[in-house]
């Protein structure tokens, strides 16, 4: 009821500060049922409550209302203050809402309820009524860094702001406070590393002229050395030279030399020639008579043969003749025989 009264305050329409006033009972009833103590339902159901006023579902209130209920339960337990205990609470339910598991969230709500007790006991030695300082002890811790000054936030508060907007009011200044640390640290920098790149460009100059100076030096004997080079260049030159009219002079009669032998050479050759030739034609000459010798040879054997085949053949015919007229002989003989018979 009171966080629904508490949202029509805010401006919600009835329907939404009704939606807003179940969320919170249903939260408050789950933490008692879960046996936790009024204090810790009461801070299950303001969470849960905060949770469907930013547009989350019953569900995901609800959820975050048990794990705020069990956040200040714990801090309760452990010795913290109700508002310290409340802060840690509602912080838990905070980092549900950002996806942290319950077991993050818890560990999370134990440590603002640490911290929260000493921005509460702050606040209160700056004159705070204790439910104040627990409110502004939780905005700051919500802001994060840079935590603004606590008695300019108690002097806010005390001048009439709500407490989350004096701790954004003050949050402000403190990081404009942090920038402008940031700005002069930055300058007291940049003029520190000016000073670092005078000295080091002085540093750099004098090594420069150092160097020149070992250059000019350098560069003397390195002019005194190239002297000495082209002395030697020119001795070397002068004995390339002789040693080059050396080299054409006995080029020249080697060159000579080469043209002689090659006249020897021409003129043996020529003699090897001839010889040659001659050797050949003589060759030729007694190959054509050793051919005329065995043409002869052939002649005169194929002469006898015919001459004997001459005589064979006169001898067969002489002989036929005298058979013939042996045989003519014996036939008139016969008939001669005949005839006397």
């Amino acid at each position: 009821g009171s966080e629904a009264a508490k949202a029509i305050h805010d401006g919600k329409s009835a329907a939404d500060a009704a939606k807003v006033g179940i969320a919170a009972g249903k939260a408050a009833q789950v933490a008692l049922d879960a046996g936790l103590s009024k204090q810790a339902a009461q801070v299950a159901g303001m969470a849960a409550a905060k949770a469907v006023g930013e547009g989350r579902s019953p569900a995901q209130a609800a959820k975050e209302g048990l794990v705020a209920g069990q956040a200040m339960q714990a801090a309760l337990d452990s010795g913290a203050s109700t508002e310290a205990a409340s802060v840690a609470g509602l912080m838990a339910g905070k980092a549900v809402s950002e996806g942290k598991t319950p077991a993050q969230a818890l560990k999370e709500g134990a440590a603002a309820a640490k911290a929260a007790q000493k921005l509460i006991d702050a606040f209160v030695k700056e004159g705070l009524a204790p439910e104040d300082a627990a409110e502004a002890a939780s905005a700051m811790l919500a802001a994060g860094p840079p935590q603004p000054d606590i008695a300019a936030v108690a002097d806010l508060i005390e001048g009439g702001l709500d407490p989350e907007e004096a701790i954004a009011q003050a949050h402000n200044i403190a990081k404009n406070k942090e920038n402008a640390a940031a700005a002069r640290g930055l300058a007291a920098s940049e003029e520190e590393a000016a000073k670092k790149a005078a000295a080091a460009a002085a540093a750099a100059d004098k090594k420069a002229k150092a160097q020149q100076a070992e250059l000019a030096k350098a560069e003397a004997a390195a002019d005194k050395e190239r002297a000495a080079a082209d002395a030697a260049a020119k001795k070397a030159a002068a004995a390339q030279a002789a040693a080059d009219k050396k080299g054409k002079d006995q080029a020249a009669a080697e060159s000579k030399a080469e043209a002689a032998a090659k006249k020897v050479k021409d003129l043996a050759d020529k003699a090897a020639a001839k010889k040659k030739a001659a050797d050949q034609t003589a060759a030729e000459k007694a190959a054509e008579e050793k051919a005329a010798r065995a043409a002869a040879e052939q002649a005169r054997s194929e002469a006898a043969a015919q001459a004997r085949r001459v005589a064979e053949e006169t001898r067969a015919a002489e002989a036929a003749k005298k058979e013939a007229a042996r045989q003519e002989a014996a036939e008139a003989k016969a008939a001669a025989h005949a005839a006397r018979r």
